[in-house]
Formats: C-alpha cells, sequence, structure tokens
C-alpha cells in the first residue's frame, strides 16, 4: 500500500516539537520573545494564517484578555 499523498515524513532534532496545524487556521502569537509575560502585554500579534487548500480562506477567533478585570461580554 503507498501512502497517502497527505501524508509525509520528517525528521526532527532532538530539541525540536512537531506541530500540526489544520489547513484553513489562524493562529495569533506574540512577535518578541520575552522573558517575562508581563512584559508582552504592550507587544504586538503576530497572525500566522495557514489557508485552506480548497478555498484558499481561514478563519479563526482572537479573545483579547487584560489581565485585570473580570467583565465580559458575549
Amino acid at each position: 500500500m503507498s501512502p497517502s499523498p497527505d501524508i509525509r515524513d520528517t525528521t526532527l532534532e532532538q530539541e525540536e516539537i512537531g506541530v500540526f496545524i489544520k489547513a484553513g487556521s489562524i493562529i495569533p502569537r506574540k512577535y518578541m520573545r520575552r522573558l517575562s509575560a508581563l512584559r508582552t502585554l504592550q507587544d504586538n500579534f503576530l497572525l500566522d494564517i495557514y489557508l485552506s487548500v480548497e478555498d484558499a480562506r481561514a478563519q479563526g477567533f482572537l479573545y483579547m484578555d487584560d489581565g485585570e478585570t473580570f467583565n465580559h461580554t458575549n
């Protein structure tokens, strides 16, 4: 049985961690690496966008938390 064209083998170094990201996802992350989470509060987000192969779209949600208040709306 031959492998599917969607299956790929890869080799990781011992200090690397493999991550699966579903096509069509948007992943927010901080651009700068900091030693303290408090220092990242004013840093911008970088959006990694992984388009769907079928329709070249992606969607996601970003919930912002100020880390202080408990007021939230629906």
